[in-house]
């Protein structure tokens, strides 16, 4: 059993109080065994909380500043999985609703931050959508992804303006908010209506398609929902979960950067972010990676001296400057759950961590992004995101 952090910490405390009693929230550093973490508390009677996706849209990634900036909001996280190469770049790996809009939708059971009505709260929800012909009911598995064989795919306006399918594969219906059909095509790439939806069926599907009916059934359908998942449940009833200890996968019991989110049982919510430095081995970088710190340096302004240096002297001078960013080692779930609890919270949920962990804080990132392995050369930059998690004050921007 893990002991309990709070016995042990050596605290850098700095408390962030903008306009005391006024959209107010509490900041903390905590520097302990090697581990940099940093910790804000936040009143749901002075901030609004919301989901932010990528530029608006299901594809693309875009940095947590510049998606903090164009929020008008005071604070701002990192928040769900994402996919983070190739034709789906910026597409959310679990369910991404806002406001009532699906972004991404996963099935099975899983583990969600949600927002309904003002009222913030974490729990397991399945998201499910049949499509019913009469007395049959199919469920839909794919929600906003590319068809697979005879898969039935429901597409949201926020895939796009079309399904972009094949023509002569697909046949495709335009259906309203409440899921009734609009029109019938005997064609694929069909164009999506606003805040409704497109169901695409198989070409060699033979049914009557115009008296199909979308059946959303769960929590997540209700109006104007928010919804990220997050991977996995740390804290349910003010204590860890126990399932955490026996995993033994990598994602769980290696260090890395952490980002979570927790309630308070007077409901204040409670944002960490562990940080964790990878040094990655210069060695093993060709000249042309390296050269490419060098026009990096360049392009941000900084680090001038860097661009007359030979390889040799390039690698020595990353490696003085990442030692510069010290030895911080990020943490195990476990070790993130227990801290949860210490910090007073009685649900609890991980959000997307390693070099997605980011934290913005009126005007500027506190923490360190250090990269994980897959992502580089571990030096000092910011891993443009899918989704993050923005807080506005209720009395107006505290930095205006």
């Amino acid at each position: 059993m893990l002991k309990k952090y709070v016995i042990c910490f050596v605290v850098l405390f700095l408390s962030i109080n903008p306009l005391l009693g006024y959209g107010q929230y509490d900041y903390q550093k905590k520097v302990f065994n090697h581990h940099v973490v940093h910790v804000i508390t936040l009143s749901p009677q002075e901030y609004q909380l919301s989901l932010v996706k990528s530029h608006d849209q299901i594809f693309g990634l875009e940095t947590l500043s510049h998606m903090a900036e164009r929020s008008s909001v005071d604070v701002a996280i990192n928040a769900g999985f994402f996919e983070m190469h190739g034709k789906k770049k910026g597409m959310p790996t679990g369910s991404l609703i806002i406001n009532g809009s699906i972004y991404s939708l996963r099935h099975q059971q899983h583990d969600v931050l949600m927002s309904f009505l003002d009222k913030v709260m974490i729990r397991k929800v399945t998201g499910r959508v049949d499509a019913k012909i009469g007395h049959k009911r199919w469920p839909i598995k794919l929600v906003n992804d590319y068809p697979k064989g005879s898969a039935i795919v429901l597409y949201s306006d926020r895939w796009g303006e079309t399904t972009h399918t094949v023509e002569g594969d697909r046949k495709e219906v335009q259906l309203d908010n409440q899921g009734q059909v609009i029109k019938v095509y005997d064609h694929g790439n069909v164009s999506i209506p606003s805040h409704g939806y497109v169901l695409s069926f198989p070409q060699s599907y033979q049914g009557n398609l115009s008296s199909v009916v979308l059946d959303f059934k769960g929590d997540l359908f209700e109006r104007n929902v928010s919804a990220v998942m997050g991977i996995p449940m740390l804290v349910t009833q003010g204590r860890v979960v126990q399932d955490l200890y026996s995993k033994k996968s990598d994602f769980y019991v290696l260090p890395h950067a952490r980002t979570a989110f927790g309630i308070k049982p007077n409901g204040d919510w409670v944002v960490v972010v562990a940080e964790n430095t990878y040094q990655a081995d210069l060695d093993n970088y060709s000249s042309s990676e390296l050269m490419g710190l060098v026009r990096k340096f360049s392009q941000d302004g900084k680090f001038q001296e860097v661009l007359h240096m030979d390889i040799n002297q390039l690698k020595d001078w990353i490696k003085s400057n990442m030692k510069d960013f010290g030895n911080t080692q990020g943490l195990t779930i476990v070790q993130l759950a227990n801290l949860m609890v210490d910090m007073g919270c009685v649900d609890a949920i991980n959000l997307d961590g390693g070099g997605s962990s980011t934290l913005w804080v009126s005007g500027k990132v506190i923490n360190q992004t250090i990269g994980d392995e897959d992502w580089g050369l571990g030096l000092w930059t910011q891993r443009p995101i899918a989704t993050a998690i923005v807080f506005k004050s209720r009395h107006g921007r505290l930095s205006d």
